[in-house]
């Protein structure tokens, strides 16, 4: 059985408990960019939704309260729950990609978006494989799994169990905070059947397809011949009349915990001088690269958190363009993101974090003329980009009906998440 686990909130409940006065008030968190990353219920029942600038947040809500996005304590809290959630069972995974979302943040840019895949409670979201249950012990051990979760995360999950992470992962999206839902297993498509078809993991044209053919629920495509649908959308067709009746064989992976090297420092007083706050970084950035570089190591992505005096966190991270073992080239790249930061007090605390460690790979020049460059070359560099610019900026053009008479029909603009 697989269990979806969906804590609503997430990233405003950590503010919350790190700046209680923030508790029952309408707040949001936002990224670099100047996007909503996260919100409180209050701000969601206001109209804010995730992805939404800044100035579309306070005309939905007038007296928002604003505050920076700290992705350390996010990926921090839900690594230790992560973690925790594997003594239930080794399997544990968390959501990432396209493959299952249903919240549709990536796609928020389409002509075509069903209301179904705007998530309203933005929620993280988890997988564990549970193994094989009886059916009188599922229940059970599925109470057992939200109780731990609110013991660890005080956050009160909702949790869908069934089969295949699709129908568990709908099961979980279909309850209130803090309960849950078990689809009995043979009967995933009726319960599948009555949602509508926008739950399913595709884009925006297709979904606006669906809707010209008349198959508005996940029922109206299970019903459909497999022929039919894979003469109209490919290998996408069965993959979508797999999950639209239940049958999802997607695998939890075991959980990995992180490979990174952090280091914190906490300062009496606190630091107001830039000199002092240089050296202090430069003594952090050794410390945290001194193993790994002695072994041959190379890091890619640095971030830099900020405590200040009046409570104000400051946080901010960088991918580097190529994964770098050179300790002066990370302590340039540090002391680089904290003049890149809005430093407006003295300095109480500084978390550094150094991740997607890998060992370095040697490259040997070439003496000669160019040869053409080859396809994996060219994957490479496309994942280096997508690393330091995000999967929002790069597109493949796919080609999915040639002979439309229309250009535009022709080919889809996917997101290049990769190669």
């Amino acid at each position: 059985m697989m269990a979806c686990v969906r804590l609503p909130h997430f990233a405003a409940s950590l503010e919350e408990r790190a700046h209680p006065d923030l508790r029952g008030r309408p707040f949001v968190l936002v990224d670099e960019a100047g996007q909503v990353a996260g919100l409180s219920r209050p701000a969601g029942r206001a109209g804010v939704r995730a992805g939404m600038g800044l100035s579309q947040a306070h005309g939905q809500c007038a007296g928002l309260l604003v505050r920076p996005a700290t992705p350390s304590r996010f990926r921090g809290a839900l690594d230790d729950l992560l973690g925790a959630l594997t003594a239930f069972t080794p399997q544990v995974e968390a959501e990432d990609g396209l493959e299952l979302r249903a919240d549709g943040r990536r796609w928020r840019a389409t002509a075509f978006l069903h209301p179904a895949q705007l998530d309203d409670d933005p929620a993280v979201t988890c997988y564990l494989d549970l193994g094989r249950l009886k059916p009188d012990d599922a229940p059970d051990l599925a109470r057992q799994v939200l109780g731990f979760v609110w013991e660890r995360a005080e956050v009160p999950a909702k949790l869908g169990l069934s089969s295949g992470r699709f129908p568990a992962r709908v099961a979980a999206t279909s309850v209130n905070a803090g309960d849950l839902l078990v689809v009995p297993s043979g009967r995933e498509a009726p319960f599948l059947a009555g949602f509508t078809a926008a739950l399913l993991p595709v884009d925006g044209e297709t979904l606006r397809q669906l809707d010209l053919l008349g198959w508005h629920t996940l029922g109206d495509v299970a019903a459909q011949p497999v022929a039919a649908l894979l003469d109209r959308f490919g290998k996408q067709g069965r993959i979508m009349h797999r999950l639209a009746n239940g049958r999802d064989t997607s695998p939890v992976g075991a959980y990995q915990p992180p490979v990174e090297a952090r280091v914190s420092r906490q300062v009496e007083g606190g630091i107001a001088d830039w000199g002092r706050l240089e050296a202090v970084l430069g003594e952090m950035v050794e410390t945290a690269a001194a193993g790994l570089l002695d072994g041959g190591q190379t890091v890619r992505h640095v971030a830099l958190a900020l405590a200040l005096e009046d409570g104000t966190a400051l946080e901010r991270s960088l991918a580097l363009r190529q994964p770098t073992g050179n300790l002066w080239h990370l302590r340039d790249t540090v002391r680089e993101l904290a003049q890149s930061l809005a430093v407006s007090g003295a300095v109480v605390g500084l978390e550094l974090t150094l991740s997607d460690i890998a060992p370095a790979v040697p490259r040997q020049l070439s003496l000669f003329d160019r040869p053409a460059v080859p396809q994996a070359h060219l994957n490479t560099v496309l994942k280096d980009l997508v690393a330091r610019y995000g999967d929002s900026h790069f597109y493949w053009a796919r080609a999915v009906a040639r002979d439309a008479r229309l250009p535009e029909r022709r080919y889809r603009w996917e997101r290049a998440d990769g190669p």
